[in-house]
């Protein structure tokens, strides 16, 4: 089924007032834009004005029972992951302001991420993991809760529009959505009173593309333990109990596996071994690459690291930091600039790069070759690489620090000190061709790894349902199958009992 042909159904339901179909059918068009083919569009109108409707509505179709459980700042995220950056900036955004909070957790899957946050937090925060698989019922939920919070802050899912039809309603607390997935669509633009970015290139595309002026830009706020200095006795240390020389070169890049994924020449397998073979006495390592065959001892593959310390260990020990390729890790780049290495940064002609403020003074290749060359020149050049590696350390720790980090989230809260309100959405721009094919190229590639990530809707008789409703249908499609063919059975016992007794009354006869 296409969105056109989803919309139309939507809109269908909304005319009819069947408004818990509508959100199914809400459910499907985001989930079909986040996993199928792109069209280019950061936001949607119809989706906004659909979103606007239902939330309006949505309490029809539930009672609202009163919340009497854990009050303060509600932090809304769709599950809790034990790495990646996203999480975080969630315990740091915690430790830092270390206010009394609540994280409502839309979809629990990760429990392990879940548990890992539960120690690193202070006592004046709650967790609350929703047990409501529908979306309608979850979201109200939400909504009961934000009206006792002080703010909404929003970390969910692109695909997530639980959060979109909670927080529907002007009598709520202030929403704000932290923009992680600044280069993907996601819902709800109307309804968030400010949109936090983390690259001044995400408030662009926020204003022009999502056709929203609620737009800031703030620095993350990164681990300050690694804005101390890596002693040369720790790095030798570290050196030698991963077998490395003291007189080896390391370069490193870092991110989650579709981030490597292969687009037009930049192959990423191609550019390491390029690299390693122009140069002596390096070793490659890569964290999150999927895994392949590799007959180079210096090249030196690592599945994404649970463990912190020990992904720390191994910036610890590396000298250069090289970006992932084709789709960059901000979050990583950073950290490894914090170790005081240069940074080789995307390419020019690779659309959606990486743009941050530490990296102004630093060159940005203008192709592959120049990407290769400018990481052998850093491998040869000792006296440049370090001489960049002190100056982007410098430049991450002024501006990525919490302190700066919290003084501009205060600044945003108090332009929204009016409350909540539910917006009309401005003129919006599609991008363009080339980077609509760079990210469905990149996409297309992942799919199948990611698809398992996301809340499935399926098409039953023309009708979408969720997995909660499809459990359901399941059960009451095998009760009814289990029904016919007791009867069947009953019905057959029947009649060879009536043969029974007839044969049984000629024989008397």
């Amino acid at each position: 089924m296409t969105i056109i042909e989803a919309k139309e159904k939507l809109f269908k339901s909304i005319d009819k007032k069947e408004y818990r179909k509508a959100v199914y059918w809400c459910d499907f068009i985001v989930k079909s834009r986040c996993l199928g083919k792109w069209d280019g569009f950061l936001t949607d109108k119809d989706i906004e004005e659909a979103i606007k409707i239902i939330g309006k509505n949505i309490n029809s179709l539930h009672t609202e029972e009163k919340y009497d459980g854990p009050r303060g700042i509600l932090h809304v995220v769709t599950d809790i992951w034990h790495w990646g950056g996203a999480t975080q900036y969630l315990e740091r955004w915690l430790t830092t302001r270390n206010e009394q909070s609540v994280i409502y957790v839309t979809k629990p899957g990760n429990y392990e991420g879940i548990k890992i946050l539960k120690t690193k937090i202070n006592n004046n925060c709650s967790i609350i993991e929703s047990i409501d698989a529908d979306i309608v019922d979850n979201s109200i939920k939400l909504r009961n809760i934000a009206r006792y919070s002080d703010y909404v802050v929003v970390h969910s899912s692109a695909h997530d529009i639980v959060p979109c039809l909670a927080f529907a309603d002007k009598d709520l607390p202030v929403v704000i959505r932290n923009n992680i997935d600044d280069h993907l669509y996601w819902p709800g633009v109307t309804i968030y009173d400010g949109i936090i970015n983390f690259r001044s290139i995400g408030d662009d595309w926020t204003r022009k593309y999502r056709g929203s002026q609620r737009s800031f830009v703030l620095p993350l706020p990164l681990d300050e333990q690694l804005f101390r200095d890596i002693g040369r006795e720790e790095k030798l240390s570290l050196r030698q109990k991963y077998g490395i020389s003291k007189n080896d070169v390391v370069l490193i890049s870092s991110g989650s596996t579709y981030k490597f994924n292969s687009y037009r020449n930049y192959i990423y397998m191609d550019i390491v071994n390029e690299i390693i073979g122009k140069t002596e006495n390096t070793i490659f390592i890569i964290i999150g690459h999927p895994k392949c065959q590799i007959n180079n001892k210096r090249i030196v593959i690592k599945d994404i690291i649970d463990n912190r310390d020990e992904y720390l260990n191994l910036l610890k020990i590396a000298d250069i930091a090289v970006t992932s390729l084709p789709f960059s890790s901000q979050t990583a780049i950073l950290e490894m600039g914090l170790m005081g290495m240069p940074c080789v940064l995307p390419p020019k002609d690779i659309p959606m790069g990486i743009e941050d403020i530490s990296f102004n003074k630093i060159k940005i290749p203008e192709n592959r070759e120049e990407l290769i060359k400018m990481a052998i020149m850093y491998v040869k050049d000792e006296r440049k690489r370090v001489k960049d590696g002190a100056y982007v350390k410098q430049k991450i720790k002024e501006y990525h620090n919490c302190n700066s980090w919290s003084k501009k989230l205060e600044q945003i809260l108090t332009s929204n000190a009016y409350g909540h309100n539910i917006y009309n959405i401005d003129q919006y721009e599609k991008f363009d061709e080339n980077t609509v094919n760079y990210w469905n190229e990149i996409r297309q590639k992942d799919i199948s790894t990611r698809k398992n990530n996301y809340h499935y809707i399926f098409i039953c008789n023309n009708y979408p349902i969720s997995p909660f409703e499809m459990k359901d249908f399941i059960q009451k499609k095998c009760i009814k199958v289990i029904e016919e063919i007791i009867i069947y059975i009953l019905r057959k016992i029947r009649y060879n009992i009536g043969k029974i007794r007839k044969k049984e009354k000629f024989k008397n006869v």
